[in-house]
């Protein structure tokens, strides 16, 4: 699990670092700052968990509030599309998506153990 983490902030920062040498515009084509309620739904059930985001350039940062209780989370953005990651109970669950405007939508991981989609609003 720890080779899987380590692998996936390697990956995650070189989606970054690629941006920024390819001489993309300081920040991304989108701000995905402020509190936004996803609808989430896969085989072990649905939820509706609010994520507050705080974007600067291509980095995201802020906090989950879920089924998952509350967790710190860590991102990235390029283009309109997003990873947002959090750990919760020793499982790291993984949310990748597309933004458009005040709406997103896209896959969870939920560390292995089971797959979801949601779609969301931006509050």
């Amino acid at each position: 699990m720890k080779k899987t983490i380590f692998i996936t902030l390697i990956a995650t920062l070189a989606l970054f670092l690629s941006g920024c040498a390819a001489g993309a515009p300081k920040g991304s084509a989108v701000d995905m700052t402020g509190t936004w309620r996803f609808d989430v739904v896969s085989p072990g059930g649905s939820g509706s968990p609010t994520f507050e985001l705080q974007q600067e350039g291509a980095a995201l940062t802020g906090n989950y509030n879920g089924a998952f209780g509350q967790a710190p989370l860590t991102g990235v953005v390029k283009d309109k599309a997003f990873e947002i990651r959090f750990i919760s109970m020793g499982t790291e669950i993984v949310y990748t998506g597309h933004v458009d405007g005040d709406s997103v939508a896209g896959e969870v991981d939920f560390g292995g153990q089971g797959e979801g989609t949601f779609k969301g609003r931006k509050q």
